[in-house]
């Protein structure tokens, strides 16, 4: 049990270092803020979170990781296919100078309009305590999560005609 303690503490010390970075990095404005105030604030807020979730951990945690696997899928797919299948796995095909410029960067509808195909692909696939999409519900009396294998398919044949 003490390994186990000791490993979330570590985890949760990562998170209240790793999220203010985050936060900084997606607006300019967000940066004048120094790290130490986005960190006590992200560190009350995963507080009350805890204290508010603890008698339903168990619950939350299945369906939020759940969740975010179907956003894995189609970021991995959009970036992976951008990667090897436009930039020719080459990262000097990158402009690594211009990351905070938003006039320099793509505007980007190929990868939100596929990562929107592969979400509708994950809704009918899935198999969640909340919603059993309508092609699970086929697979069986207790349907079956398809929506990793349907947001896969959805966002890789929808990335390739959008970019």
């Amino acid at each position: 049990m003490a390994n186990v303690e000791s490993w979330t503490v570590g985890l949760n010390v990562l998170s209240i270092y790793s999220g203010p970075l985050v936060l900084q990095q997606l607006a300019k404005p967000l940066q004048v803020i120094p790290r130490l105030i986005w960190s006590i604030d992200l560190f009350a807020f995963m507080l009350a979170l805890s204290i508010g979730g603890s008698n339903h951990i168990y619950d939350i945690l299945s369906n939020m990781l759940s969740l975010l696997g179907y956003y894995d899928t189609c970021m991995f797919v959009i970036i992976f296919v951008e990667h090897y299948g436009f930039r020719g796995g080459n990262f000097a095909n990158y402009d690594l100078e211009s990351w905070d410029t938003p006039s320099k960067l793509p505007i980007g509808f190929a990868g939100d309009l596929a990562f929107l195909c592969g979400w509708a692909g994950a809704i009918l696939g899935m198999d969640e305590t909340f919603y059993i999409g309508l092609l699970a519900a086929k697979i069986g009396d207790d349907g079956g999560d398809i929506g990793n294998q349907l947001a896969f398919v959805f966002t890789i044949t929808s990335f390739y005609p959008l970019r």
